[in-house]
């Protein structure tokens, strides 16, 4: 029986595991090491921002969920892989391995641009989702700037928090004291031409102001204003 390590307990990680127990069966011996011991359904983190789902609605315990597929579960940090022993390191436990798989996802890095991690929230964690939600319970109106830089994380979901915003304060009664204002680092409204060519139109008839070539310098979290490498800078209070 082959060993397969899987380094990342998300979607990555959990389709892989489950797609090779499937097609192999009992010909592999599969586990899964995370730092996590929940799995989030990430989709869901924007509903979280507007109060239509709980966080305790999108998280699971990773151990009974892999349990009852056959798949073990090892939580803990996996600080060492050594390629040529085929084996992975999580503290002083060395994990033998036939095969490896490093599903580990994408990171977070707010720090990268000075004041980004200060002054602005962010809805790709259950933390951030958490801080946003509570921040825009608390909105009465004002400047919304929704801040796309690259790379960034499943490309749709800027537009959709965007679009997901104005439906939320329309409801609300307050977009007539809100302005929502878009930005993207490159000559039009996403990397994705279609949906570039169906998000123009589309924020024009709603109203959604939106810069595009903004490659975001700073965030003054002070001043609450967003700058961008090329000289842009725009106020906001959300």
């Amino acid at each position: 029986m082959k060993k397969v390590i899987i380094l990342g307990g998300s979607f990555g990680g959990l389709v892989t595991a489950f797609e090779l127990g499937k097609r192999l069966g009992k010909k592999v011996d599969i586990t899964i090491v995370s730092d996590q011991n929940m799995f989030t359904f990430i989709p869901s983190l924007p509903w979280v921002i507007l109060g239509w789902k709980d966080p305790e609605d999108i998280v699971i315990p990773l151990e009974p969920l892999l349990k009852s597929k056959g798949i073990s579960f090892i939580h803990g940090e996996a600080t060492r892989i050594d390629g040529k022993g085929q084996k992975v390191f999580v503290g002083e436990t060395e994990l033998p391995y036939d095969y490896l798989v490093i599903a580990t996802g994408s990171r977070l890095m707010p720090q990268n641009i000075p004041g980004m991690e200060e002054g602005a929230h962010w809805f790709y964690d259950l933390d951030g989702a958490r801080k946003m939600r509570d921040a825009l319970a608390e909105f009465d109106g004002g400047k919304i700037v929704v801040n796309v830089n690259a790379p960034h994380k499943c490309p749709v979901a800027p537009l959709e928090i965007t679009f997901m915003l104005y439906d939320f304060l329309t409801d609300k009664g307050l977009m007539d004291k809100t302005e929502i204002t878009y930005t993207y680092p490159i000559g039009r409204l996403h990397a994705l031409e279609p949906l570039a060519e169906w998000a123009k139109p589309a924020m024009d008839e709603f109203g959604i102001k939106y810069e595009t070539f903004f490659n975001t310098k700073e965030v003054d979290p002070v001043a609450k204003t967003i700058s961008s490498e090329e000289g842009e800078t725009l106020p906001y209070d959300l």
